[in-house]
């Protein structure tokens, strides 16, 4: 069982489970499972952390559906952005009906000989339980959780029931159906895949999904069948999912919703994916029929003949069984172990004697079997059998070729590490200066050509890029301006598998040599002018300055803008003389639990955003990006050039998880003066 844990609740919580297999609940064990439904205390809420955003295991294929909907547009309005919706390619299939199922209602099929526009309409409308789990209509947006629907590569981790989030994509315009759009390629992370995926250009465990054509039977909104065929991203959101769907994982918080089982098979489906009771969490009241009653003669045998199974295999693995006890079926198998217990088994205090009767006799027959093989018939469809004359050839008809709607594998590349010439603090000035001079190509130019040679050398290398190979074309970069940097400060920064001081490293890319405690004041009223030592008082705010004792970045700030002391000669206010600087790098390893702010206001000088964050840990330098939309991306040059989605910055990722990375301490924070954000059209893309 998955239940480990040793408290008297989870000790409660496996006998229920255990009585719960042969619907045998006692009023203990329901009033146990009954603790944990919602409401019943303030802890148990969806609205909890470790609840919140877990998929919901349900029995129904219509809950599940309603569910998604929901949390898809509550994740959505939470993490700051816009569902983006994406339609599957539909087109008319002329197969046969499947074969009727006697148990189920039958089937009324459309006779339309085309998809009219309100059909079409009403497919896309529909909820995925109506078309095979294949949805019409994919509403996504960037981090929500995703459930694979298809076996598309099982050495990739690709597989069903595979669960992921959503980190990018690139869509097409739907020729004839202007503002909407169908996905080209789907981008996802896997989350906690059986072994490490890495493929090229692309980060750890990011992997691409494309569309798959299926021939589906999809109900119409007036109960009417159509069978066609169908191009979508095999994904479905995965804020809830069936009980079916659930079978063989396992999960640290489980929320659950067990009204609507058919059956106690189901609640125990759903109640046993948990290892634990204190994280479990049952979202409505229950049946007391689901959990005890009478069960099949034939399951009971079933289930006491896999408990004799278990105990013969146990026994056979401690040398305590003869091997010869196993025989092909178990019926064989335990009517050996009987035996043997009878006579040489007789002392084996640990083998136990099975006593019970079968319900159903086992064959009294001795038991031959012959391998033979089969050649298999190949199948072909009825109307082919029944046609008297060839079938016409269809018309192929070519479509226009799409147009791009958008390219959202808004991931920002990176420079990948260089083993030979050490380069992970390079790798990430890079990564971080990169994106920022992205965010307008122009002005940061101008900007980083009056820094210093080296920042000029990589905006030429920016402006340069031809954007074919994007993380090649980033190393090429970074190579470029550390070539330029060590030819200015020779000595200062040597080659090899050697170690960096970023600190000096990124004086000198700015151009600004930090004085410490040493400032430079003035007078306000008579433009006095002094230089001392600020020993526990504010620094200078420059290209290059280093937080010591503060809360915050803003408070840092706010504390250096102060007045110092009084004029010993005007008695007026001194200052601190400060160099206005439109990017400002905040030395952060000594400073404590200082808050990395967002936003930092500096006096007359304006706004700053956050644009990125250098950790250190382990001999190694790691970094992230925040963009204009606060979206934080994670990149480690040594896994490779891509960068990881973490979330949006204070919605999805709170600020103090910016305090480390993977283990790594944060060095330093880069503030950008932060410019005008132009509004823009979410439906064409996400991207900066």
């Amino acid at each position: 069982m998955r239940q480990v844990d040793d408290s008297p609740e989870e000790a409660a919580f496996r006998r229920a489970l255990e009585n719960l297999r042969w619907r045998g609940c006692d009023a203990a064990d329901i009033a146990l499972l009954r603790s944990r439904i919602a409401g019943t205390t303030p802890d148990l809420s969806v609205e909890r952390p470790g609840f919140r955003d877990v998929s919901i295991i349900t029995a129904l294929n219509k809950d599940k559906d309603q569910i998604n909907a929901t949390n898809s547009a509550r994740f959505a309005a939470e993490t700051g952005q816009t569902l983006e919706h994406f339609y599957s390619i539909d087109r008319l299939n002329g197969s046969e009906p499947k074969r009727p199922d006697p148990k189920k209602k039958r089937r009324i099929y459309s006779t339309a000989k085309s998809i009219s526009k309100a059909a079409q309409n009403g497919l896309w409308n529909q909820p995925p339980s109506t078309s095979e789990q294949i949805p019409g209509r994919l509403s996504l947006c960037i981090g929500m959780p995703v459930i694979i629907r298809y076996n598309e590569a099982t050495e990739l981790c690709i597989t069903r029931g595979q669960e992921a989030r959503v980190v990018g994509w690139s869509a097409l315009k739907y020729p004839k159906w202007p503002g909407r759009k169908y996905l080209d390629v789907l981008y996802v992370q896997l989350v906690n895949p059986p072994h490490t995926v890495k493929l090229p250009h692309l980060p750890k465990n990011v992997v691409p999904l494309t569309r798959n054509s299926e021939s589906i039977e999809a109900q119409l909104p007036n109960d009417l069948y159509m069978r066609i065929s169908r191009a979508q991203i095999p994904v479905l959101p995965n804020f809830s999912m069936t009980d079916y769907s659930s079978q063989g994982k396992t999960r640290k918080w489980n929320v659950v919703d067990i009204k609507e089982c058919k059956s106690f098979h189901g609640v125990y489906t759903c109640l046993s994916r948990g290892t634990s009771l204190a994280r479990t969490l049952i979202l409505r009241d229950f049946s007391n029929d689901l959990l005890c009653g009478d069960i099949d003669g034939a399951l009971r045998q079933e289930y006491r003949e896999l408990n004799h199974l278990t105990v013969i295999t146990d026994l056979l693995y401690q040398g305590r069984l003869p091997a010869s006890i196993i025989q092909p079926t178990r019926w064989e198998t335990i009517r050996l172990y009987k035996a043997w217990k009878k006579t040489a088994g007789r002392d084996v205090d640990d083998a136990p004697i099975f006593d019970e009767e079968d319900t159903i006799s086992p064959p009294k027959d001795n038991i031959h079997y012959e391998i033979e093989t089969m050649h298999a018939m190949s199948k072909r469809k009825e109307r082919e059998l029944n046609a008297k004359e060839p079938q016409k050839k269809r018309r192929k008809v070519t479509h226009a070729e799409p147009i791009l709607a958008n390219a959202t594998w808004a991931s920002p590349p990176g420079p990948i590490w260089d083993s030979a010439d050490w380069s992970c603090s390079y790798d990430a000035l890079t990564f971080i200066l990169h994106w920022l001079w992205v965010s307008d190509r122009v002005k940061w130019t101008r900007i980083f050509e009056a820094y210093s040679s080296a920042m000029s050398a990589m905006a030429r290398g920016f402006a340069s890029m031809a954007q074919k190979d994007p993380e090649i074309e980033l190393t090429e970069v970074r190579d470029q301006w550390r070539e330029v940097l060590r030819a200015t400060h020779p000595g200062n920064h040597p080659a090899g598998m050697e170690g960096a001081d970023i600190m000096a490293l990124t004086e000198n890319v700015l151009g600004f040599r930090f004085m410490g405690t040493r400032i430079k004041t003035s007078c306000r009223d008579c433009s006095n002018k002094t230089i001392e030592n600020a020993v526990n008082r504010p620094l200078t705010i420059g290209p290059f300055c280093s937080v010591r004792r503060a809360a915050s970045i803003q408070e840092f700030v706010d504390e250096s803008f102060h007045p110092l002391r009084v004029c010993s000669f005007c008695t007026g206010n001194v200052f601190v003389n400060h160099k206005k600087s439109e990017i400002i790098a905040f030395e952060v390893v000594e400073a404590g639990d200082v808050v990395l702010n967002s936003r930092v206001n500096i006096g007359n000088w304006g706004l700053y955003r956050l644009a990125g964050v250098v950790y250190y840990g382990d001999y190694h330098f790691v970094s992230r990006v925040i963009t204009r939309e606060n979206k934080v991306y994670a990149h480690d040059s040594i896994e490779g050039g891509g960068s990881t989605y973490e979330g949006t910055l204070e919605t999805s990722l709170p600020l103090e998880a910016l305090a480390t990375l993977n283990g790594r301490t944060a060095s330093l924070a880069f503030y950008a003066l932060a410019d005008r954000v132009v509004a823009h059209n979410h439906s064409d893309t996400e991207s900066d």
